[in-house]
């Protein structure tokens, strides 16, 4: 699970399985996402339950979903990086967005 992946660039949402999610990671993810399966496995091996990788592939293949669009999902990691700093982060009014794309 060394091998290089270049960005994602996919217009739909991966497969929820290993394989797919890792290839629809951003570069920058996949140290982690490794790092987290190996721990994972190791849990469950430990244990005989396999709950920690039924988690740990839900928890991925939501960041998978938001890595569909890398602009969009580094842009958002951004914002929440600076709310949990206390920074402040512009935000839109999401029914304002919604009533304008309803307009003919």
């Amino acid at each position: 699970m060394t091998a290089a992946a270049s960005e994602p660039c996919a217009s739909r949402p991966p497969e929820k399985d290993l394989k797919s999610i890792r290839a629809a990671l951003l570069p920058e993810d996949l140290g982690e996402f490794d790092a987290g399966l190996r721990r994972a496995m190791n849990r469950a091996a430990d244990h005989l339950d396999l709950a920690p990788v039924h988690e740990f592939i839900e928890a991925w293949w939501r960041i998978a979903v938001s890595s569909v669009d890398p602009q969009a999902h580094r842009s958002a990691l951004r914002a929440s990086e600076a709310l949990l700093r206390g920074e402040p982060v512009a935000t839109t009014d999401a029914r304002h967005d919604q009533a304008s794309s309803l307009r003919p």
